[in-house]
């Protein structure tokens, strides 16, 4: 039993905002994506702590770096019941859910697909230099995936998803 089972469908909706959010989770999540950026760059710099790297495959002990992801994978997996619960509190149906579930993960697998392909970058055939053409796909991510209807009008959202995406 949670603590809406005894309010009111108005009193849950009104009190949703406020009252939902775990700061505890919220504070382990950023802690654990600034950890996944700054152990991801590791490897670039010399003279590091043995304990600050991944272990190699025939060592048996983990490094810092390997404790990471299974951090992150942890919030994920705690986050995901609790932000569907959100949801249907929201009176969001399992349709609603189930699509934006897929719209989301679509979304971050493009997101990757370009950034990870960025190592692969070929200065020779391309018109802009890596930095900017980096710049522009995250500013571009940024601009389409953003939630503008409640700020703009749905004509004007659906222009800017069609200036930024020639972009990519």
């Amino acid at each position: 039993m949670n603590k809406f089972d005894s309010m009111g469908n108005q009193d849950i909706k009104e009190n949703f905002k406020t009252s939902l959010r775990i700061n505890s989770i919220d504070i382990f999540r950023a802690i654990t994506m600034f950890l996944m950026i700054f152990v991801n760059d590791l490897w670039t710099l010399e003279g590091m702590p043995k304990w600050l790297l991944h272990a190699e495959a025939n060592e048996d002990y983990l490094g810092f770096s390997d404790i990471i992801f299974p951090a992150f994978l942890f919030i994920v997996g705690l986050s995901i019941p609790l932000a569907i619960q959100a949801r249907q509190i929201k009176g969001e149906t399992d349709k609603n859910t189930f699509f934006h579930v897929i719209s989301r993960a679509a979304s971050l697998l493009i997101m990757g697909f370009f950034h990870v392909n960025l190592s692969s970058y070929n200065h020779s055939l391309a018109l802009l230099p890596k930095p900017v053409w980096q710049i522009l796909i995250t500013v571009s991510f940024f601009l389409i995936w953003l939630d503008y209807r409640q700020i703009l009008q749905q004509r004007i959202y659906f222009s800017i998803i069609l200036v930024t995406l020639p972009i990519l």
